[in-house]
C-alpha cells in the first residue's frame, strides 16, 4: 500500500516551484562578505556570537517557515513576508510545516535561551538559514526587525533591487532592559494625519519601541472627536489651529481605531492623552460655559501659549 504525501513534502514541493519563472541567480564562487556585522543593531543586543563561517544568502528559493498551528508565528512571518518582498523581488512562502529542504527563515515559539523573557528572541544564522525563537509573538516580531535590521540596508527599497541579501553567521540573544520603551506624538500643536501617524509607528517598530503617547489635546488644538462636543474638532481643532495657526485637523474615531490597530499588529499600545485639567484653551475657547467665568479665551496658536490663567497650567 502506497503512503500519502504529508502535508511537509507536499508544501515543500509547492514552493520549489514557485521561482520558476524568475531570472536564474548569477553563479558565483562564494558568499560575499555580509555589509552588517551582527553588533549593527539598533539598540544593541544583550550578546552576539559571531560567526563568520555562517553567513547566509537569502535567495529566490528561501521560504519563512512556522511550526503548523502556530497563529501567531504565521502572522508575524507574512508581516517579514511583506517586508522584504519589495527589495528583493522574492515570492518567500509563508510554510507552517516542521522542516522543508529549502533555505528557510525559521520563526518558531518556544526553545530560545531562558534569558529572553516575553519580549525577547534568540537569533541563529548558518549558511543554511536563520532561525529566531521567542516565547511570545512579541518577541518573535522583534527578533524579525533584528533580522531586518542584518541584511543590507537597500531592503529598504520600495522596489527590487539587485544585490546579494547576505546575513552575517552567528547568534543573537536578546531581550530589552525596560519594558516600557515609549516614544510621544503631539497632535495638538502639529496635526499628523493617519498615514503619517502610521509611518511613525512602522519607524518605532524597528527600533522595538514598544508604547506610542499619543498627545491629542492641548491648548493649541484638539484632535480627537467627542460626540458630545462635536465643536472641539471643528473649532478647537479647526482652521488656525495649532502652532503658528498651522491646522485644521482632528482624527475620527475611525481613524483612532485605524491607528490603535496599526500599532497593536507591530505590538505597539497606544496611550492617548487628553491634558485635562491644565492645557484647555482649544476647549474653553470652543465651549464659554467650560470655563469659570463663562467668558471664552482667544485661541492660542503660540507654543508656549499666552492664555488666560483658566486656560492653562503647568505640567
Amino acid at each position: 500500500m502506497r503512503r500519502r504525501p504529508t502535508l511537509t513534502r507536499l508544501l515543500a514541493t509547492a514552493a520549489l516551484a514557485l521561482p520558476i519563472a524568475l531570472p536564474a541567480t548569477p553563479a558565483v564562487a562564494a558568499p560575499p562578505a555580509p555589509t552588517r556585522q551582527l553588533s549593527d543593531v539598533i539598540p544593541a543586543p544583550v550578546e552576539t556570537r559571531p560567526d563568520a563561517r555562517g553567513t547566509f544568502t537569502l535567495g529566490p528559493r528561501t521560504v519563512i517557515r512556522t511550526a503548523p498551528g502556530s497563529t501567531d508565528a504565521w502572522r508575524v512571518g507574512h508581516q517579514l513576508a511583506d517586508t522584504l518582498r519589495p527589495a528583493t523581488g522574492y515570492p518567500l512562502p509563508v510554510l507552517p510545516v516542521h522542516a522543508t529542504p529549502l533555505p528557510e527563515i525559521a520563526l518558531l515559539l518556544g526553545g530560545a535561551d531562558a534569558r529572553v523573557g516575553q519580549q525577547g528572541y534568540q537569533l541563529d544564522v548558518t549558511h543554511r538559514g536563520v532561525t529566531i525563537r521567542a516565547n511570545t509573538a512579541a518577541g518573535l516580531f522583534a527578533g524579525t526587525q533584528t533580522l531586518r535590521q542584518l541584511l543590507p540596508a537597500t531592503i529598504e527599497a520600495a522596489h527590487r533591487q539587485r544585490t546579494t541579501w547576505t546575513v552575517p553567521g552567528g547568534r543573537i540573544i536578546d531581550h530589552p532592559r525596560f519594558a516600557y520603551r515609549g516614544a510621544m506624538l503631539d497632535l495638538a500643536r502639529h496635526f499628523h494625519t493617519v498615514d503619517e501617524i502610521t509611518a511613525y509607528i512602522d519607524l518605532l517598530s524597528q527600533y522595538k519601541i514598544n508604547y506610542l503617547h499619543l498627545h491629542l489635546t492641548d491648548d493649541q488644538g484638539w484632535r480627537i472627536q467627542i460626540d458630545s462636543w462635536p465643536k472641539l474638532t471643528t473649532v478647537g481643532g479647526g482652521p488656525g489651529t495649532g502652532v503658528d495657526g498651522a491646522g485644521p485637523g482632528y482624527l475620527t474615531k475611525a481613524d483612532y481605531r485605524a491607528v490603535v490597530a496599526h500599532a497593536a499588529a507591530r505590538h505597539i499600545t497606544v496611550i492617548p492623552e487628553i491634558d485635562m485639567p491644565g492645557h484647555t484653551n482649544a476647549a474653553q475657547s470652543t465651549y464659554a460655559n467650560s470655563t469659570a467665568t463663562a467668558s471664552r479665551p482667544r485661541p492660542a496658536p503660540t507654543w508656549p501659549s499666552a492664555t488666560a490663567p483658566c486656560a492653562s497650567t503647568t505640567n
